[in-house]
């Protein structure tokens, strides 16, 4: 059992005592979640207290704790959000430096790629779908590879919501392809993959050409919601089966945010980001490129499992377990990839589970990468 709350000034614990803080989170957490009175309180209280720390990893703790002062509204969540503000930095920065820094992003699109690799290669007329392809980063990183291997032709399906980020991934690859010697045809489909019409899906088929496509869906379907009559996400892996794809890669955080109850999903939430946390603290970042990623990235992230309502969430993740049950049922057979030479970048490292391969911090499994094939068609 956890101790009653406090809100004098005299139960205030040491600023520094990072411990005792985490403790006092998980108090409020479940008082949150409880919806104990006094609180509201408590939780400015112990807001108030963080910010005079002078231990760096408290900076992710007021993260968890400005999400739930979201949750709850009021001055609370205003004041935290206006702590935040000073650590936030243009977001093309925070994705640059992801790329760049954070082993989980390289050792992700190292690993995928090289399975997209392998299969584009078995292709006559290689043809990529890539779901979520955003500015194209994964893409670009995998073409100077295709052309290592001889790829000479290349027709790339991007799937988009953003239509600006379309026409750069467009103009980007493009570019890139030119150089390496290697024709490209991008066919730009705007629209998130769980609301594209018939219309769309009948062009990705003529795209596809009678050619057994390679799919990448990275960090892009856990952002699917159901709607009142469908399982969204079933219902996107059904339609990306019947494709008869070559070979579907997908990557996601292994972290269950589906959790109805939000005391049991703070919990999941804290260990998953916590571990990404202690990881950002052990790479050779400047502080302050630390406190943005915590803040600008990964702390909207927590924002929106912990302090949105739930039909205005966005992030959802499920666990690794979840998706396999997921790509069993829409007719795909799980295989386990070849893992990389690469096997630990820093503090993270690659292991290689029965059916999936796994990046780990230390014990906690943060991110999961599955490779599948149609096994059989859908009834």
């Amino acid at each position: 059992m956890f101790p009653a709350l406090h809100t004098t000034p005299l139960a205030r614990p040491l600023a520094d005592d990072f411990d005792s803080q985490v403790l006092q989170l998980h108090r409020l957490a479940r008082a949150v979640a409880g919806k104990t009175p006094g609180v509201r309180a408590a939780l400015q209280h112990w807001l108030d207290g963080l910010q005079g720390a002078q231990d760096p990893r408290h900076v992710g703790l007021y993260v968890f704790g400005a999400a739930l002062a979201q949750r709850l509204a009021g001055q609370t969540a205003a004041q935290a959000n206006l702590y935040l503000s000073r650590f936030e930095v243009p977001q093309i920065e925070l994705f640059n430096l992801l790329g760049r820094a954070v082993p989980f992003v390289g050792l992700a699109t190292q690993v995928c790629n090289q399975a997209l690799r392998q299969a584009l290669s078995q292709q006559a007329h290689p043809v990529l779908i890539d779901v979520g392809i955003g500015t194209g980063r994964q893409v670009l990183h995998l073409l100077p590879q295709l052309a290592a291997q001889g790829t000479r032709s290349l027709t790339v399906i991007g799937i988009e919501p953003s239509g600006w980020a379309l026409q750069v991934a467009q103009a980007d690859l493009t570019r890139c392809a030119e150089s390496l010697g290697i024709s490209l045809r991008m066919v730009p489909i705007e629209g998130s993959v769980e609301a594209l019409d018939a219309t769309a899906w009948r062009a990705i088929r003529t795209a596809c050409a009678g050619t057994q496509p390679v799919v990448n869906a990275s960090f892009a379907l856990h952002h699917i919601a159901d709607t009142p009559t469908a399982d969204g996400r079933q219902q996107v892996l059904a339609l990306l089966h019947a494709l008869e794809p070559a070979l579907l890669v997908l990557a996601e955080p292994d972290v269950d945010h589906l959790e109805p109850a939000l005391y049991a999903r703070f919990r999941n939430c804290w260990a998953h980001f916590s571990a990404v946390f202690a990881t950002l603290d052990q790479l050779p970042l400047r502080q302050a490129e630390r406190d943005a990623l915590k803040v600008g990235f990964f702390g909207r992230e927590i924002a929106d499992i912990l302090g949105q309502p739930e039909g205005q969430r966005s992030e959802r993740h499920e666990s690794a377990a979840s998706w396999l049950r997921r790509l069993t049922a829409a007719g795909f057979d799980v295989q386990v990839g070849n893992a990389p030479a690469v096997l630990q970048q820093g503090p993270v490292r690659l292991v290689q589970r029965a059916y999936h391969l796994s990046l780990d911090a230390g014990d906690e499994p943060v991110v999961a990468l599955f490779t599948a094939r149609p096994q059989h068609a859908l009834q």
